[in-house]
């Protein structure tokens, strides 16, 4: 795995081969980092310039691990990212990663490991799970269609559908889906260690995976 280490705005030229430059070149791939590519001053055989855009994170394709610093000190950008989501406060609370630490990915994950750890402190949320099943006893209602419908004459196994008490939410799936996702990112061992602990704790949670445009909606309030 090739890494490749930028700062938003800034050039730099990097031993590109050609599998690699056509990677980077891919249209979706342009469009989704904003890297302009182009012959570097330094006329360096097999070498490239690439100058990011605005855009910040860390993506994984191919052979190439490419990350993109933010220029502006992590806190700032934490802060302008919370205010531009509507989710900034002015809550006075302790965090404990560096300041000058400049990695997004790692911060992001160390954060959620942090968070994580302070609400699991109280117990995991529980909440009520519709579930459907072919059971051997009767447990909520019967669903005389679907009975009829698939078992005909027999009277078991009996259809029915319950309300399950359970920590496998949708709330908690999200949280387990986040920290998986950041997992596969290149991460120090530190902010491995939060997303370890969630993963544990999250053990009996269905781990999902969401298309980025078809997160379900979970409804925050003084439990969750």
């Amino acid at each position: 795995m090739k890494e490749i280490n930028l700062t938003e705005h800034e050039p730099s030229e990097w031993p590109l081969s050609e599998e690699q430059l056509i990677t980077l070149r891919d249209e979706a791939l342009r469009k989704a980092l904003g890297i302009a590519i182009t012959l570097p001053p330094s006329n360096k055989p097999g070498f490239w310039e690439l100058r990011p855009s605005s855009t910040i994170g860390a993506l994984e394709i191919g052979d190439l691990s490419i990350h993109i610093q933010p220029k502006l000190d992590i806190q700032r950008v934490l802060w302008l990212a919370c205010y531009a989501l509507g989710a900034f406060n002015l809550r006075d609370e302790q965090f404990s990663f560096k300041s000058d630490q400049p990695e997004l990915i790692a911060v992001l994950a160390q954060a959620l490991g942090e968070a994580a750890g302070k609400a699991f402190a109280r117990g995991l949320l529980h909440g009520y799970r519709v579930e459907e099943e072919a059971l051997h006893t009767v447990r909520g209602r019967i669903m005389m269609a679907e009975q009829i419908r698939r078992r005909f004459d027999m009277p078991l196994p009996v259809e029915v559908r319950y309300d399950e008490w359970t920590e496998d939410i949708l709330a908690n799936r999200l949280i387990k889906a986040a920290a998986r996702l950041l997992g596969r990112m290149r991460l120090s061992e530190e902010a491995r260690h939060g997303l370890r602990h969630i993963n544990a704790t999250l053990d009996n949670v269905m781990p999902v995976r969401f298309p980025p445009h078809d997160v379900p909606k979970v409804k925050f309030d003084r439990l969750n």
